[in-house]
């Protein structure tokens, strides 16, 4: 009797230890989590002809400017204010405002914002003073969409 008792100890154990190893592995979406805290400063970024600044606040704001590069000379295209919201790994921007550089009257003009670029959500990384802006997961392409540097 007693070693009946004793063999369907084995199972169990072997069963809870399978179930611990599950749960245990279910915590990935935790390693995807960006301390927020990291994204807070002002990030700069490029490409062939654009210059980009992206300034994040505490209080769950960003600005953002773009400026032309003509010939080493930066000129100014647009800038934008909105909210952002981080949930793990993906961040959500929502514009609040858009204005555009005009160069006849040297002056910032109000655009109404186009409703598909009003809201955009982004895969993203901080690693020291790299931020990296990913398609979505559905998406196909694994490369940055955009790479920023923390001033």
């Amino acid at each position: 009797m007693t070693t009946r008792k004793s063999l369907w100890r084995l199972p169990v154990l072997m069963l809870a230890l399978a179930l611990s190893f599950a749960f245990a592995s279910c915590n990935s979406d935790d390693d995807d989590t960006v301390d927020v805290a990291a994204l807070i400063g002002t990030w700069t970024g490029a490409t062939v002809n654009y210059q980009y600044t992206l300034t994040f606040t505490s209080d769950g704001a960003y600005n953002q400017e773009g400026f032309f590069i003509v010939k080493s000379t930066v000129k100014k295209d647009f800038r934008e204010k909105g909210l952002f919201k981080v949930e793990g790994n993906t961040m959500t921007m929502t514009a609040t405002s858009f204005e555009v550089y005009d160069t006849e009257t040297d002056s910032w003009i109000d655009e109404e914002l186009p409703e598909d670029e009003v809201v955009l959500t982004y895969r993203f990384s901080v690693k020291g003073k790299k931020l990296s802006f990913f398609a979505l997961e559905d998406s196909k392409m694994k490369e940055p969409v955009m790479v920023f540097v923390k001033q």
